[in-house]
């Protein structure tokens, strides 16, 4: 997979996250813990190190990240986790996320995207605007609500 390399625009920018981002993320995890599932810490340094964890950030403000599985080449990525700081949100952000991941998965050959989201939070609007489809509901295994499965094909 290529490398993530620093792509300006304007005065906002998306990095190839330093091991300093590691810790802006475990922060924003840990603020939305209702929200997010657990990643352990090796799991984010493997994404790291994978060039599979983007974090936007603008005027030297650290705002959100995403963190996704192994883009291949004709298969499905799954969007792991999508994060942005509260006081942010409702700002663009979060699309301007997606869309930089969106545009590496389409370079790197990948089929669709795939992504799952509890079925009680807001964010459930935010993937349906993305154009994703709902394709299932389960149950959550560790808490006790349902998750919903979106998917994106990518063209």
């Amino acid at each position: 997979m290529k490398k993530l390399t620093e792509i300006k625009q304007n005065s906002n920018k998306f990095i190839n996250p330093k091991m300093d981002d590691i810790k802006f993320v475990r922060r924003l995890m840990k603020e939305n813990s209702e929200a997010l599932g657990f990643i352990p810490l090796s799991a984010l340094e493997k994404a790291y190190d994978e060039s599979r964890l983007l974090v936007y950030s603008e005027n030297n403000e650290r705002i959100g990240y995403l963190l996704f599985g192994p883009i291949k080449n004709g298969k499905d990525v799954t969007i792991w986790q999508i994060c942005v700081n509260e006081k942010k949100r409702k700002m663009g952000f979060g699309k301007k996320l997606f869309n930089q991941f969106h545009k590496l998965a389409i370079e790197t050959g990948a089929k669709g995207i795939r992504l799952r989201c509890a079925d009680d939070l807001p964010a459930n609007y935010f993937w349906k605007s993305l154009s994703f489809k709902l394709i299932s509901t389960i149950s959550s295994k560790s808490r006790r609500r349902k998750l919903n499965i979106y998917y994106l094909t990518l063209a």
